[in-house]
């Protein structure tokens, strides 16, 4: 038979025919579908469906079913939410990041124009601590998306906006990408902007490789990182500011952190 969705081998009179809401499919198995086609390759979804079913269905129809629902529930997630409460003690943070992806026809693609981009708010009580050396996130809104940043921006604003009020207990942590703290500083120029740790270190290796040589690299990050955690960032760049000046590529990588 023909459905909205391409051809299926299913009778008519089979349970899973039964439909509703403009489908010739019933809701559980539209569940079924839209579950494989988010979940794996639809051509993969396909063959499992057959394997477990016995009932063949094309890749085309799970795919179309898919997007079908990723777009209705894309519309949900543009619609702003109200703010989570927020104790007069707690922050939001909001991480936002781009993304490499492997793309069918591109293959791998480096963050950019074109590349996928990432973000979550959560709030400093849903920051639970699992072990002495391990923390973790109980909860967080995510916003996701492939394209441009200018887009992206417009999704994250609706989980960040709601928090705009809370000023600098808004924080966001991001990787120091110049369209992220372009953004922020445009957008909510009373929060906190953080450059996180991880990539606060890999910036700090990168220079002290240019000032002290490979040689002499290991040790001297260990102890550099170890003042930036006990001292703080600001702190790490007077003392790097106060070395003697190194070469021209060197003066670069200091005054561009």
């Amino acid at each position: 038979m023909m459905t909205r969705y391409g051809k299926i081998s299913i009778a008519k009179t089979h349970r899973f025919m039964t439909g509703s809401d403009g489908y010739g499919i019933s809701p559980r198995w539209r569940e079924v579908l839209v579950f494989l086609g988010q979940e794996i390759c639809y051509g993969k979804g396909a063959q499992e469906l057959e394997l477990l079913f016995g009932l063949p269905v094309s890749h085309a129809q799970i795919h179309r079913l898919t997007n079908d629902y990723g777009e209705r529930v894309g519309a949900l997630l543009g619609e702003e939410k109200p703010a989570q409460a927020v104790a007069e003690h707690e922050l939001v943070y909001a991480e936002l990041d781009g993304s490499m992806i492997l793309r069918r026809e591109q293959g791998w693609q480096e963050p950019g124009r074109r590349a996928v981009k990432v973000g979550r708010t959560f709030t400093s009580s849903d920051c639970l601590r699992a072990s002495r050396q391990r923390g973790m996130i109980h909860s967080s809104a995510y916003a996701a998306h492939l394209g441009s940043h200018t887009d992206f921006e417009a999704k994250m604003s609706l989980l960040t906006d709601p928090y705009e009020r809370l000023d600098e207990r808004l924080v966001f942590l991001t990787d120091g990408a110049p369209w992220i703290a372009h953004w922020v500083k445009a957008e909510y120029p009373k929060s906190t902007l953080i450059l996180d740790v991880f990539h606060a270190k890999e910036h700090l290796s990168t220079f002290l490789q240019a000032y002290y040589g490979q040689q002499d690299h290991q040790q001297r990050y260990r102890q550099w990182s170890a003042h930036l955690i006990e001292a703080g960032g600001q702190a790490l760049i007077e003392r790097l500011q106060a070395l003697p000046p190194g070469n021209k590529t060197v003066k670069v990588l200091l005054y561009g952190m």
